[in-house]
């Protein structure tokens, strides 16, 4: 990155440097995401932290389409809680949230998208990257896609109880 962008940061650096930066991580997320492309699909969420402006409009940009989207998001501690209400209701996706309240003692740091095509999880997209651009552009984060349906129903039927928001066993 030093000799490439001179040490600039990557805003001063401009797009190439992000692109550098993503390791190709934000564009398989969007292409993931971009998969969701009419009402025939549907994408079920969990998430930690929740505030890339690029994924939260890819989000959108699915659900504006006809694809049915549901988001499960952390929404216990202040933080991610305030920054991550402030780009949801900046990108337009409340109605797609499902707040994670229960529990306030823990948080919900999960991580993955869920493709459905025609009501049958098809495959998920999973790893250690929060939806933030910290995240994407400045750790050492990876997602892996899983085209597997037996992997992606487990997912699903997880993704289903957090969505109930119940608390955790102890």
């Amino acid at each position: 990155y030093a000799r490439l962008f001179h040490n600039k940061s990557p805003e001063e650096a401009g797009t190439k440097a992000f692109k550098w930066l993503s390791r190709g991580l934000e564009e398989a997320m969007l292409e993931f995401i971009g998969k969701a492309k009419n009402k025939n699909f549907a994408l079920r969420v969990c998430a930690y932290e929740f505030s890339h402006k690029g994924v939260l409009n890819a989000f959108k940009k699915a659900s504006d389409a006809g694809a049915d989207v549901k988001i499960v998001y952390d929404c216990r501690k202040e933080q991610p809680q305030k920054t991550s209400n402030e780009a949801i209701k900046t990108a337009k996706i409340g109605d797609l949230m499902i707040p994670r309240k229960a529990d306030e003692n823990f948080i919900s740091h999960n991580k993955f998208i869920i493709l459905l095509e025609k009501g049958k999880p098809t495959q998920v997209l999973t790893g250690s990257t929060n939806y933030t651009s910290g995240g994407i552009y400045g750790q050492s984060n990876v997602v892996h896609i899983v085209r597997d349906p037996e992997v992606a129903a487990q997912y699903l039927e997880y993704w289903t109880k957090l969505s109930t928001d119940s608390p955790a066993k102890k």
